[in-house]
């Protein structure tokens, strides 16, 4: 078995994929419409993000809902989300691990973070 996507709720598809393509280089795998969604798969190397606006929107909650990526530099990529207008909303953090850690928030609430040292 191995893994095949994430999924997240949003709002807007268009704004989100907008978002994710210009923001974080996901690129547009396919659209399609099903039992009233509007559903996008995105990819980015070997990860896919689903992203799905229902029939009804209602207030998105995603406190717990984040996606990590791992990345070579966190300064480096900081950077590079700030000359895109982007702040982190926490960090970054250095852990216990060695990791350290960053997170923005997406155009739906959900968290981004950005782990580096994995």
């Amino acid at each position: 078995m191995q893994f095949h996507h994430a999924s997240i709720e949003v709002s807007n598809l268009d704004r989100s994929i907008t978002f994710y393509r210009e923001m974080l280089g996901f690129i547009v795998e396919s659209q399609l419409e099903a039992m009233g969604e509007r559903i996008a798969f995105l990819t980015l190397g070997e990860f896919r993000l689903e992203l799905v606006q229902p029939a009804i929107t209602a207030k998105i909650q995603h406190r717990s809902t984040h996606l990590a990526f791992a990345v070579h530099d966190l300064q480096g990529q900081m950077d590079i989300l700030q000359s895109r207008n982007m702040l982190p909303c926490e960090g970054p953090y250095n852990l216990e691990n060695g990791w350290r850690i960053s997170f923005y928030e997406g155009p739906n609430g959900e968290l981004l973070e950005f782990v580096e040292g994995v």
